[in-house]
This record gives structure tokens, C-alpha cells and sequence, in this order.
């Protein structure tokens, strides 16, 4: 995550190193190629949560009061930053996403072994009828994971670190590399009370 940036935020990513083709023999020439870049550029973008609290809500309980409010604003922030992160995965590559339907996760994985991905740093992104889905695999294994270990450690699909999110599709697991996730902040919350207009 970046912090304290203005305006757009554009970064080279470095799209290949070695140019595609064949192996050569040994000994053959090989022709020299430059590696290509391709930009990344961040946008700002701002999310907003509004509110609408009576005086008299205030006066009855004002820090449990307070309290409650700061809860209800950062779970609607949350919840509108988690949906832009979601769809940012689900449309990089639509080859990640996993049909729980119709699909062996497993293929999930050779494909991403083949594309040299490394797996220490694979996350899983699960909605939470595929979470079930993987989950019933691994009871038919004979794991013994079904009543077994903490809830943390059962959120977890083939050893991968696993979010389970109501937001995203149906009957979906997306891996992905999290060191190629890159968020930007440009700025802190704004907090705005109008007693007058009800403005959103």
C-alpha cells in the first residue's frame, strides 16, 4: 500500500524478460531482445458513507454512541474498498477464477505452476459456496478437518491463506500472487457533520 500520494501514481511493469520462442540448440546463436514494460497507472478515487444520528440518540449513550458510529462508517467504507479490490482481481485475469461448478481446482494450480507462479505467495479470494465446495472436497479426502483445529486455521483451501467474502461471484475462488496487489491512500478521512441539510 502506497500512502501520502497526489494525483496519479504511474508505474512500469516489467512485462517479460526473456523473448518468447523455442529453446535453441547449444551453441546457437541466440538474438538479442530487450525486456518490454507495460504502465500501471493509479487513480484516486473516493468512497464515501453517510449517516444519520438523532440528538437524542447522542445525548442517551454519547461514547458507546461514538463508538457505534466510527463502527458503522468504516464497515461501509470497507465494504465499497473491498468490492473495487474484488473486481481489480477478478478482471486481471479471467483465467484465475475457479467454477466451483464445473472445474478441478487443482488445474488452478498446475496452471499456475506452469506459469512459474511462485505459490508461497498465493492467496485464495473465496466466495463462500466455493469455500464450502473446496471444504467438502477435503472431508471426502479423509482429511478429518471438519470439526478439527480453530476457525482461523479452517479458513484455509489447500494450504493457501483464504478470504471468504460475501462480495464476491457466486461459486468463485480467485488465487492470486498478494505481492502483486498494489493499493494507493491519497489522503485521511474526512469526517463531516451537518446538522442542517442531512447532505449525504
Amino acid at each position: 500500500n502506497l500512502t501520502g500520494l497526489s494525483g496519479d501514481v504511474a508505474m512500469q511493469v516489467q512485462a517479460n524478460l526473456v523473448a518468447a520462442g523455442a529453446a535453441v540448440a547449444e551453441g546457437a546463436a541466440r538474438n538479442e531482445a530487450l525486456p518490454t514494460f507495460a504502465e500501471r497507472v493509479l487513480t484516486p478515487t473516493r468512497n464515501a458513507a453517510h449517516v444519520g444520528v438523532t440528538q437524542q440518540m447522542l445525548a442517551q449513550s454519547g461514547d458507546d454512541m461514538a463508538a457505534f458510529i466510527q463502527m458503522d462508517i468504516r464497515r461501509a467504507l470497507d465494504k465499497v474498498f473491498n468490492a473495487q479490490i474484488i473486481a481489480e482481481i477478478a478482471a486481471s485475469d479471467s483465467a484465475s477464477v475457479y467454477n466451483a461448478d464445473n472445474n478441478n481446482p487443482l488445474d488452478v494450480e498446475a496452471a499456475l505452476l506452469a506459469g512459474d507462479v511462485d505459490l508461497d505467495n498465493v492467496v485464495i479470494l473465496a466466495a463462500s459456496d466455493a469455500y464450502r465446495a473446496m471444504r467438502a472436497l477435503s472431508f471426502d479426502a479423509g482429511s478429518g478437518d471438519l470439526f478439527a483445529g480453530s476457525p482461523v486455521a479452517r479458513q484455509s483451501i489447500a494450504g493457501y491463506n483464504t478470504v471468504i467474502s460475501s462480495q464476491a461471484s457466486v461459486g468463485t475462488l480467485s488465487f492470486f500472487d498478494k505481492t502483486q496487489l498494489v493499493t494507493g491512500t491519497w489522503g485521511g478521512l474526512n469526517l463531516i457533520v451537518d446538522p442542517y441539510t442531512d447532505a449525504h
